[in-house]
């Protein structure tokens, strides 16, 4: 698979959607998460992922990278390469690390399936308490395979974690 670039404006719908979804304290964490389950959800169903993403082996869990730095960012306006000019006036992120859309998500930006798979992945995370997130976390088999702090390559997650991955795998080389 090619590198593509990184639909930023669309990550930060997604966030702020999220943080909707998901308004309670210290939300950070759950947020990422969901977002590593959504994107792997509809590049299984739909073959490509809601927005291009890459992945990192952190100390607690797979973290998607990209949102991990709008996240950083906006919290302690630490310089971030491919921030959207106006990403702080969209998201506001606490010291405590909660999450909050200071603007409504652009819903037009996210396709039918982006919502499905967003949704499915808030459902599954939303009675989750922060260790039980974590344990989850721990789980995922191209987390346990990578080694700590290093980029996972998506194929990786693709082969290990999704259903036909292999098939899926081939299928989006060829394309």
């Amino acid at each position: 698979m090619r590198p593509t670039i990184l639909d930023s404006q669309k990550a930060v719908n997604v966030i702020a959607y999220l943080a909707s979804k998901l308004p309670e304290r210290r939300n950070a964490y759950k947020i990422l998460k969901v977002i590593y389950l959504a994107n792997k959800t509809h590049l299984e169903r739909y073959g490509r992922q809601i927005f291009n993403e890459t992945y990192q082996a952190l100390e607690w869990g797979t973290v998607p990278a990209f949102s991990y730095d709008v996240v950083t960012h906006v919290r302690t306006g630490k310089l971030q390469p491919r921030m959207p000019e106006d990403v702080k006036r969209k998201l506001r992120v606490s010291p405590g690390h909660t999450i909050t859309a200071l603007v409504r998500p652009n819903l037009r930006a996210l396709s039918e399936t982006d919502i499905e798979c967003l949704d499915e992945a808030v459902q599954f995370y939303r009675p989750m308490t922060f260790d039980q997130v974590a344990d989850n976390a721990h789980e995922d088999a191209a987390y346990k395979e990578a080694a700590p702090d290093t980029f996972i390559p998506l194929e990786r997650i693709i082969v290990l974690t999704l259903k036909d991955g292999e098939k899926l795998l081939r299928h989006l080389k060829a394309a």
